[in-house]
């Protein structure tokens, strides 16, 4: 009875917060205009496509779908998005208990799930039309069925996993590439190619049905084309701001005098410039690329806690490397920015010592794992976390890291209660010394 009630106590917290926070209406933010306009259109027209513009947009349809029904279901209001996306927080929270539970024990399961609970993207990215929420809870049921099928080797697992990771393609296909990961696992089991069979074939079939889609509406046999948005839009022009010596808005007009989103073909130009820079100035690429993957594993989501709960700020004009000064400054201004009252700084201080205590307990539980020789463990939760991370170098965002940040928060949790015994058993033994 004591366990089941202190299962349910994250799910309290998590709902608690939720209320207390969910009173500002501005639900939108930069990418979400879009994915409204494609909703509303599916909810006026049936017809789910973006209304102002004839190209193929750099966007999958997934989220936009997933918004147009809710608007279907419940009436054309964000508070109902909310509700729904607050549902698959619960469910985020629910299967990162799962997980650690898993790999490791129920304490370490419960401790997981409170600190789910109080984690700032969690709470507010729920609260916007933007794409985490719902890309969390798929990329993570995808990680919780693999990471069963691995412990029972039961087949429906696979499929189920199959299943996630194909559907979080049509959202957002960050995870493309990280289809690689289970094919290596597969390399050094039994039974190969009956297990990549049943894990690409519902792949395969959601992605057709997308390409389908783009080839029937746009004319255009691609999955996507956020790929062109990422580099071109984002790291093309941080690449030659840096080697030009310019500020970001005139590299941008370089790059924008040659974009164009409707057709392949007129990316031409940009892959020879693009190409031209990573074979002249590769170390300038990469060092561009990690600084942003850096800026995705330790930006806080307080900068977008402190837009959910202020109408008057936008989320660039409260970041970091937005403030003045030296990083001194640069860290004071941060954390007080924008700040209605100076309690919510201390939002910010509890983020940074979390953030700290997720890779501190990343560090520490790779060395547990290596002691006890469970290398397949090393390998899934490294392969997750760098790949998620490096897909991240052409914007480094803070709000990126929410795609990993469940594996980190079982990290810190396995720390946390790693600590909390080794306390208890000390107090212990010199009591009965």
């Amino acid at each position: 009875m004591k366990l089941k009630f202190l299962v349910i106590i994250p799910y309290i917290i998590f709902t608690v917060i939720l209320l207390y926070t969910v009173k500002n209406p501005n639900r939108l933010e930069l990418d979400s205009y879009v994915y409204e306009r494609i909703a509303e259109n599916f909810l006026e027209n049936n017809i789910l496509k973006d209304p102002q513009t004839e190209v193929m947009p750099t966007i999958s349809v997934g989220y936009p779908l997933f918004l147009g029904l809710i608007y279907k279901i419940f009436g054309h209001n964000f508070l109902s998005v909310v509700f729904i996306q607050a549902f698959l927080g619960l469910l985020i929270i629910f299967l990162i208990f799962k997980i650690a539970q898993i790999l490791f024990d129920t304490q370490i399961a419960l401790t997981a799930a409170f600190l789910s609970s109080i984690n700032l993207g969690l709470i507010t990215y729920t609260q916007f039309l933007l794409t985490e929420i719902l890309l969390v809870s798929i990329l993570l049921s995808f990680f919780y069925f693999f990471l069963k099928y691995l412990n029972s080797k039961n087949i429906i697992d696979l499929f189920f996993a199959s299943t996630f990771i194909g559907i979080s393609l049509i959202i957002k296909p960050v995870a493309i590439f990280y289809i690689s990961i289970p094919l290596t696992i597969f390399l050094f089991q039994k039974s190969l190619l009956q297990k990549v069979f049943i894990f690409f074939v519902p792949i395969i079939l959601i992605c057709s049905t997308l390409v389908f889609y783009n080839y029937k509406t746009y004319n255009s046999i691609v999955l996507t084309l956020a790929g062109h948005e990422n580099i071109f839009r984002y790291f093309l022009p941080r690449v030659i701001s840096a080697d030009k010596k310019i500020n970001l808005e005139q590299a941008q007009k370089i790059v924008d005098s040659n974009i164009a989103t409707s057709s392949n073909k007129k990316y031409s130009e940009l892959y020879s410039l693009l190409l031209e820079y990573i074979l002249k100035k590769p170390f300038l690429c990469i060092k561009i690329w990690i600084f942003n993957v850096l800026k995705t594993c330790f930006g806080l989501h307080y900068t977008a806690f402190k837009v959910l709960l202020n109408n008057n700020i936008k989320g660039g004009s409260c970041a970091f490397f937005n403030m003045e000064g030296n990083y001194l400054n640069k860290a004071v201004n941060y954390i007080f920015y924008g700040c209605e009252t100076k309690f919510l700084a201390i939002f910010a201080l509890c983020e940074i010592l979390l953030v700290f205590l997720q890779y501190l307990g990343l560090l520490f539980l790779f060395c547990a794992f290596y002691l006890q020789k469970k290398f397949l463990n090393i390998f899934l939760i490294a392969s997750y976390i760098v790949y998620f991370a490096l897909i991240t170098g052409h914007d480094g965002f803070g709000r990126y890291r929410i795609l990993f940040e469940p594996l980190l928060i079982i990290c810190a949790a396995y720390l946390l209660c790693f600590a909390f015994n080794r306390l208890r058993q000390r107090k212990m033994y010199e009591r009965f010394a």
